[in-house]
């Protein structure tokens, strides 16, 4: 008899059951599992999008704005300049004028922007030299001079160096005097004399081409006077330079140029102070041409004159407001030049020239000596001679390398790809200048 079971009580078949139930479980355990996987990488994935993001919007800011607060805020602090420094009312006056260049062999300015700048170039006039091509203005090694360098500078009111070339040396030296309410007045001489054992001191003509310059880095306008020619002369001469401004008030130089051989003037208007070299040179290039067909125009390019080659703009019109006026004078050595500036107001002084020029220097070198002597006692310590003047030059040319700027730095970080401008301030430092830059 056969036994019926049941196809719900079968064994076989509840545990083919179980088992197809338990896989389906298994399926959508695992399912689940993946969707949660799914939705852990999106939410993963989102969160790296936003880090990137936010990190490259943070580097994107960091270069293109918050470089640009430290280096343009001010630096919120007390001032280490007081009124017992340097630029104090109570000194900037007695020390407003003085050799603030060092970028150039000689110049004179005050410590103020916008200014009244002054300088010297020259070049040899002797056969077989290049002539103005090797014209010298900033100090620079191609230069090839022997030695230059201040020998006496006491940092206020007196200094004197020396260039000396191949065949020839030039001595500058300034002495300041106090008066009137902008700083003073104040004169340079301007020496040459062939060097001992030179070959070209036996030769007829030895001369030097000698520029001094007057720029003006504001707006207002230097106005030259010019004595008509002479029967003596044959040409006009530039002998006094005026100007007015507001920090210096009204203020003369003097250019004599008796022992002049030749002499011409400049009157221009340049773009900038430290372009002036290449301006003068590129000027100078172009050479002369006759006067009837000379115009101001022309005058601005081939005023200057090279050997055989002259040019005079007698009566022509000066650029509108012009901001440089260079005296030329060719002098045979030996030569002596005085150069005077003098402010207007301090009508009861003048600065010294000629014989008291002369007295006056005398009197500054001497007490330079003694005041370096009580300071160092170098004679009493049985130095020589020589070690003497090489520490008084070494002095010197600490003090006389003193130079005034004034300007914008660039500054650039490592996470900026271009420099920015810092804040326009002035600076006085004996640290070395670009001197196509300063």
């Amino acid at each position: 008899m056969v036994k019926q079971v049941e196809r719900g009580n079968d064994p076989r078949r509840r545990k083919g059951g179980d088992a197809r139930a338990l896989s389906d479980e298994a399926q959508a355990t695992r399912a689940s599992q993946n969707a949660g996987k799914n939705s852990n990488k999106f939410v993963i994935g989102g969160f790296i999008l936003a880090a990137v993001t936010a990190i490259n919007l943070a580097i994107f800011l960091r270069k293109s704005v918050m470089p640009l607060k430290p280096v343009q805020i001010p630096l919120d602090a007390p001032r280490v300049m007081t009124n017992g420094s340097s630029f104090s009312p109570e000194l900037a006056r007695d020390r407003l004028w003085g050799s603030y260049r060092p970028q150039v062999y000689f110049g004179m300015r005050p410590r103020l922007p916008k200014s009244i700048v002054t300088g010297l170039m020259w070049y040899p006039m002797a056969p077989g030299s290049r002539g103005w091509r090797t014209m010298r203005h900033l100090a620079q090694q191609d230069d090839n001079l022997l030695r230059y360098g201040w020998l006496k500078h006491d940092g206020q009111s007196f200094g004197s160096q020396e260039m000396v070339e191949e065949d020839f040396t030039l001595t500058t030296e300034f002495v300041k005097q106090s008066g009137g309410e902008h700083g003073g007045h104040w004169a340079a001489r301007i020496k040459g004399k062939a060097v001992k054992g030179s070959r070209k001191k036996k030769q007829a003509k030895s001369q030097v081409a000698l520029f001094f310059y007057v720029f003006n880095e504001g707006s207002e306008e230097l106005q030259p006077v010019i004595e008509p020619p002479t029967t003596r002369t044959g040409t006009p001469k530039m002998t006094e330079i005026h100007g007015e401004t507001p920090e210096l008030g009204k203020f003369t130089f003097k250019l004599p140029a008796k022992q002049a051989t030749g002499s011409d003037y400049y009157v221009s208007h340049a773009p900038r102070i430290e372009k002036l070299h290449d301006f003068v040179t590129e000027k100078m290039l172009r050479g002369g041409r006759r006067l009837d067909e000379v115009t101001w125009t022309d005058c601005l390019t081939s005023l200057f004159a090279t050997e055989g080659s002259v040019v005079e703009c007698v009566g022509k019109l000066f650029p509108p407001k012009p901001n440089v006026v260079i005296q030329q004078a060719v002098l045979d050595l030996p030569f002596t030049m005085d150069i005077t500036f003098t402010s207007l107001s301090d009508s009861k002084g003048s600065p010294p020239a000629g014989a008291a020029l002369t007295k006056a220097l005398k009197e500054h070198h001497k007490l330079f000596d003694e005041r370096f002597e009580s300071t160092f006692q170098l004679q009493e310590k049985k130095y020589s001679a020589d070690e003497i003047d090489f520490a008084r030059a070494a002095l010197s040319n600490m003090l006389g390398g003193m130079g005034y700027f004034h300007g914008a730095s660039s500054v650039i970080t490592r996470d900026m790809s271009a420099p920015v401008e810092h804040m326009t301030r002035p600076l006085f430092t004996a640290e070395e200048c670009d001197a196509n830059r300063c």
